[in-house]
């Protein structure tokens, strides 16, 4: 079974610079999930910053990848990681994304 890698992302701008940015943040998200190299991404609630879910066990890898990130690029977000875990249970459906 493969690990995860969790990121959090955290807003160093206010609200509306970050918007500014976000469509080409989101575009270069997808890619990265189409190469497989993330799972999942979306903004925390409130609008503070983001949680990201890679999968692989490469955190130094998963961190400057996000170096090029349109957030980053645009100095409206920095990132750190928050655990590299191998999921015990999960979700029937999941399998692709850990094995």
């Amino acid at each position: 079974m493969e690990a995860m890698i969790v990121i959090r992302g955290t807003y160093t701008a206010p609200l509306e610079q970050v918007d500014a940015v976000r469509d080409e943040h989101v575009a270069w998200l997808r890619e990265r999930i189409a190469e497989g190299r993330f799972v999942a991404a979306g903004r925390a609630t409130p609008p503070t910053g983001s949680v990201m879910l890679l999968s692989g066990d490469d955190a130094e890898g998963g961190l400057a990848l996000l170096e090029a990130d349109p957030y980053v690029l645009a100095g409206v977000a920095e990132y750190r990681l928050e655990a590299v875990f191998t999921p015990g249970v999960h979700a029937e459906g999941f399998e692709p994304f850990i094995s």
